[in-house]
């Protein structure tokens, strides 16, 4: 058996077969030196003395994973969740929450081809050094004509929607979203774009948040188990209390015993 940088146990390692009869075979991976996210390929040869017959092998290491968003809608403000993440190690794995912030909500109103009405309006959102997460998000609920509006969505790190373009969101409703993860600290601004609206325009409410660095009490608690295992699932749990009818978003990090960051998911709540 050949698969480098992989230890491969074949169960049973040997097969004893009549002729025209098929059997079938256990092949456990498990990585030793090769990379992370790299494919390896290799075979597995069986041999009777005379005849051999390969079957071909392949296999990707995977790292730490976990869900890159979780997401709660019920109406209330204290709730819970458990969601599941996998190692690539066997040890101590930290768990840190930050949040629940409430959106920031700022209104406006755009049009698609009336001259009176501006075609595009940008909110500036100052990110301070140590924010984990910024996001910018439109809604179908909160725009005039609801889904048969389509309004889209840019941000820019530099004000009033000048400088380095960082997040676009255009699709064919109004539902669009930018989430810039370990942001900059800059000022951004987030721009609303009316590419086909009602004739007298659309009304619009676009959401932003700033998660992070954490200051005081944080209203989203999350929990894991003492030690994880490489390859195995394991269960983080969540529990919040904050004030029912608004959106919310936190953030959860993770991190091995040497403090190094394995990952985050971002947290939303929407309890309106």
């Amino acid at each position: 058996t050949t698969l480098a940088g992989w230890n491969v146990v074949v169960t049973p390692a040997s097969l004893t077969l009549a002729p025209g009869a098929s059997a079938s075979f256990t092949v456990a991976l498990t990585r030793s030196s090769a990379v992370v996210g790299a494919w390896s390929f290799g075979n597995l040869t069986w041999s009777d003395g005379v005849t051999q017959v390969r079957s071909p092998l392949s296999a990707r290491g995977i790292g730490f994973v976990a869900p890159a968003e979780v997401t709660d809608v019920r109406a209330a403000g204290s709730g819970s969740k458990v969601y599941t993440i996998v190692s690539a190690y066997t040890g101590s794995l930290g768990v840190v929450a930050t949040g629940l912030v409430p959106a920031t909500r700022n209104s406006g109103l755009v049009a698609a081809a009336t001259a009176a009405i501006p075609t595009r309006q940008c909110f500036n959102v100052n990110v301070p050094t140590g924010a984990e997460v910024a996001r910018f998000q439109l809604f179908d609920a909160d725009t005039q004509g609801g889904a048969t509006t389509d309004l889209d969505l840019d941000v820019y790190r530099g004000a009033n929607g000048v400088g380095t373009l960082v997040g676009s969101s255009g699709g064919a409703t109004s539902d669009e979203v930018v989430t810039l993860r370990s942001p900059s600290a800059a000022v951004y601004s987030a721009c609303v774009t009316g590419y086909a609206t009602p004739a007298s325009g659309a009304t619009y409410a676009l959401s932003s948040w700033v998660v992070g660095p954490a200051s005081g009490a944080q209203t989203l608690r999350a929990s894991g188990p003492n030690t994880v295992y490489a390859g195995g699932a394991a269960s983080i749990g969540l529990r919040w209390a904050v004030p029912a009818g608004q959106r919310y978003l936190g953030n959860v990090r993770y991190v091995d015993p040497s403090s190094t960051a394995l990952g985050s998911s971002v947290v939303v709540i929407d309890n309106r």
